[in-house]
């Protein structure tokens, strides 16, 4: 039998600290809360370890992804990768 390993998330998001800043990370867990502000969405994610916000821009982000994000609610399910930014 051929071994597969699925990777879902490179870090917890506890793990994800400053000297991690200019990083590409891979973080998964459930949607806590959203702010919607014009142009800029905020996403608060969360997992077993702790929370954390990530930020999506309209002109900045992919377009597609600025649409899946105006879709997601509370509790919706995400993995996510990006650049970890202060």
């Amino acid at each position: 039998m051929i071994g597969v390993k699925l990777v879902i998330r490179t870090h917890n998001i506890s793990q994800v600290l400053p000297d991690l800043i200019g990083a590409s990370v891979t973080l998964g867990g459930w949607v806590n809360s959203i702010r919607r502000l014009g142009k800029l969405s905020f996403v608060e994610l969360r997992d077993f370890s702790g929370m954390i916000q990530l930020s999506f821009v309209s002109g900045v982000t992919a377009p597609e992804l600025m649409q899946l994000v105006a879709e997601l609610g509370p509790e919706a399910v995400m993995v996510v990768t990006g650049i970890v930014r202060m």
